[in-house]
Order: structure tokens, then sequence, then C-alpha cells
């Protein structure tokens, strides 16, 4: 048996042969040739298909297996589509039938080319260290220390206890403000 590469490019070396005798050599033609620009493109494509194929299987190039599908058998596939309806049936089915063949082998040997580029290793667990932030809270600026018996007030009903510090129920929201120590 072959090995899948130049079973590859055996069959797409008889595509391209199919495609030059497509463009209108035969002396009974059952339909239009194959536009010139046409086989042009194909051949093209054909080439970067092998070239590609080549790349994806002998370097494990899991990204070259992948653009034959997404690019040079789209284009391939656009190129085919807009073959003009007039093309000899016979032709165009042998070509159809060649490319199909020829994305099965592709398929095939691009099986076992595995994608190490786009699935990276993952990564060690790193330990970040934890960095403890004190928490800020809102102080109370205390007012300075008065000498004993001056500055201070009896409870005179104003919401206010003596040394100025509001009561519990004055307006603090239930909150307790803690006294200066006496002096």
């Amino acid at each position: 048996m072959r090995p899948p590469s130049r079973h590859l490019a055996v069959l797409a070396a008889g595509t391209a042969l199919l495609l030059s005798a497509g463009c209108g050599s035969s002396d009974d033609p059952k339909g239009g040739p194959l536009p010139q620009d046409a086989v042009s493109a194909l051949t093209q494509r054909l080439d970067e298909v092998q070239r590609r194929f080549d790349d994806g299987t002998n370097n494990r190039n899991a990204g070259a297996c992948k653009d034959i599908e997404s690019d040079s058998f789209r284009e391939i596939d656009a190129t085919v589509a807009g073959l003009p309806g007039d093309v000899d049936a016979e032709v165009r089915t042998a070509l159809e039938k060649s490319l199909s063949r020829l994305r099965e082998l592709t398929r095939d040997g691009c099986s076992g080319v595995e994608d190490t580029a786009t699935e990276p290793e993952p990564a060690p667990p790193q330990t970040v260290p934890q960095q403890t932030i004190p928490q800020q809270t809102e102080t109370e600026e205390e007012p300075p220390e008065e000498k004993p018996g001056k500055g201070r007030k009896k409870d005179d009903g104003d919401g206010e206890q003596p040394g100025g510090a509001p009561a519990p129920d004055a307006g603090t929201g239930g909150q307790t403000v803690p006294l200066p120590p006496p002096g």
C-alpha cells in the first residue's frame, strides 16, 4: 500500500489531468469545456492541498490539515459551484468524484495529526501570598483634656452629657459614643 502522501499526490495529479482534458480538447464534446480560469484556480488549489497535506502529516502540523478543509476545499468547492452550466456533464461528474476522493484521503491522512498548538499545557497553580490590608475605621478626634472641675457641665437636658459628647439617643442613630475619661 502506498503512503497517504504519495496516494494523494497521484490523485491530485490525476485530477489536474482531468482538468486539462476538460478544457475542450475532446473531438465529440457533449457540453462546454472547463473555463481556463477555473482550471488555473483549481490547479493552484490542488497544489496548495498537497503542500498543506505534506506539512500536516510530515511535520505533525494540525493547523495545515485544518487549512485544507477550511480554506483550500472551501475555495475549490466555490470554483466548482461557479462553473458554467454548459460544462460537459461527464467532465463535471468526474471532477466532483475526484475532488470527493481527494477530500476523503486528506481527512484520513490528517486524522492522526493532533493539534498541540491550540491546546496549551495547563500552567502549574501559583500560590499568591495573601496580603492583609488593615481596615481603616473612622476615628473621632478626642477633645483636649480638660482640667478637673473646669468645663464640665451637668446634664441640662439638651441631649449632651457632661464633656460635650452627645447622649446615646441624641441623634447618633442609637450608636454609643465613647466618652473621654474623667480627668
